[in-house]
This record gives C-alpha cells, sequence and structure tokens, in this order.
C-alpha cells in the first residue's frame, strides 16, 4: 500500500508538489535497500530461527509508521527519515518472511507449497490494498489509513510472538547441547 500510495499522501495530505512527492517517497526504497541487505546479513546467524530477527522488524513497521504520522507534518527532513527508518524494517521483514524464513519452514517435499502459499498472500494483500486504502481514506482521512496499517503490522507482531518464542527455546536447546558435548 505504501509503495502505491505514497506519493499521494505526500502530494494531498502533506502539500508537496507532485514532483517533490515523487523524490520523498523512494526514501522508503532507499531504506528498504539498506535494511533488506543488512537484516539479510543479521539473520544469516541465526539460519533455521530468521523469526528471532524478522519478529522485532514487525513490531518496529508498526512504531516507525506511528512516528511518521504525527511527525512527517513537521517538513521533508522528519518525513524522509522516518520513510527511511519505515523502508529499512519493512523490506528487510518482507525479504525474510517472503523467501527466507519460508525456506527455514519447508522441507525438500513443500517448500514449494510454502512458498506459493506466502506469495499468494503477498499477491492477496496486494490486490485488496487499493480498494480498502480509497475506501478508508476517502471515509475517514489518510491519517486512519496509517493507523490501519500500524493496527495490521501489530497484529503481524502478535501472530508472530509464539512462534519465535519457539524458536528461541529451540536455538537455546541446541547451543545447550552443543555446549554438554563439548
Amino acid at each position: 500500500a505504501l509503495l502505491f500510495w505514497l506519493p499521494y499522501y505526500l502530494n494531498k495530505s502533506l502539500n508537496y508538489s507532485e514532483e517533490l512527492s515523487g523524490y520523498m517517497s523512494t526514501w522508503l526504497e532507499v531504506g528498504g535497500v539498506i535494511g533488506a541487505f543488512f537484516v539479510g546479513w543479521l539473520s544469516d546467524r541465526f539460519v533455521g530461527h530468521r523469526l528471532i530477527v524478522a519478529t522485532p522488524c514487525i513490531l518496529f513497521v508498526s512504531v516507525f509508521l506511528c512516528a511518521f504520522v504525527f511527525l512527517a507534518p513537521y517538513g521533508i527532513y522528519c518525513t524522509s527519515v522516518f520513510l527511511g527508518f519505515l523502508g529499512f524494517v519493512l523490506f528487510g521483514a518482507d525479504c525474510l518472511l517472503s523467501m527466507s524464513l519460508a525456506q527455514d519452514l519447508g522441507t525438500i517435499e513443500n517448500l514449494g507449497r510454502i512458498i506459493g502459499v506466502v506469495n499468494g498472500m503477498g499477491c492477496t494483500g496486494a490486490v485488496l490494498q487499493g480498494f480498502v486504502v480509497s475506501v478508508i481514506a476517502s471515509a475517514a482521512g489518510w491519517e486512519k489509513v496509517f493507523y490501519f496499517l500500524v493496527t495490521l503490522s501489530f497484529l503481524g507482531f502478535l501472530c508472530l510472538i509464539y512462534p519465535t518464542v519457539q524458536s528461541f527455546k529451540r536455538r537455546k536447546a541446541v547451543h545447550l547441547n552443543l555446549a554438554v558435548e563439548n
């Protein structure tokens, strides 16, 4: 939703020119490129337990979306910084959830199915976002769109807590077994 609607939001709600709105929206992607590399690098330290990295990223998506709503009206510097931070955690988590984590969860027999389900859910979101965002923005305003996105990302975070705790326990057990064997 952000990639598609962000320039429009910056133009209509924050009164940026069309040109500046286009340039400013790229900060989301600049942060995303850096975040995808960094979060991917960090997750390589937790192979098989990448949720330990992805789950906090999803929480920070909610945090940076809230911060963006409150601080973006204070100027282009606040807007660009928080869009960069938001892109960092959003793209980082997306890369993990849609690629590496799917591989961690799957086996050779079901890997294609798992990746298909993950990508199918992403495509469903892409199809629905245009309608949902336009309805919410028209009925309640752009601030409510961001609160809706905050709510969805926080719900995603809540859904990931239990599997993350289980992954952390498995990782700890493996390290304890290695320590005992040595």
